[in-house]
């Protein structure tokens, strides 16, 4: 399981999300009972939502975690040579 929070909306509103697979979703949300447990003090924020939404359609939308992992290889790659012919 996964959390993820305050990026998702840059740190201004109470945004989180939990990622897990189908069968710990289930185990957890069986039903109505178990589900309430597992409440927050912010949850049905529309504006902090609202926020999280747009946030993820940015991500997707300018494809940022593709492009990340590309630039971020590039980085590494430049650094790795750059360290190779250094003479420290």
């Amino acid at each position: 399981m996964v959390v993820l929070a305050k990026a998702l909306s840059g740190g201004l509103l109470p945004v989180s999300a939990v990622l897990m697979t189908n069968k710990i979703y289930h185990a957890v949300y069986s039903s109505l009972r178990r589900a309430i447990v597992h409440t927050s003090t912010f949850s049905e924020n529309s504006l902090s939502m609202k926020a999280g939404l747009a946030t993820l359609d940015v991500l997707q939308g300018e494809q940022l975690g593709t492009r990340a992992l590309v630039l971020g290889e590039s980085f590494r790659a430049k650094l790795r040579r750059e360290l190779a012919v250094s003479t420290w």
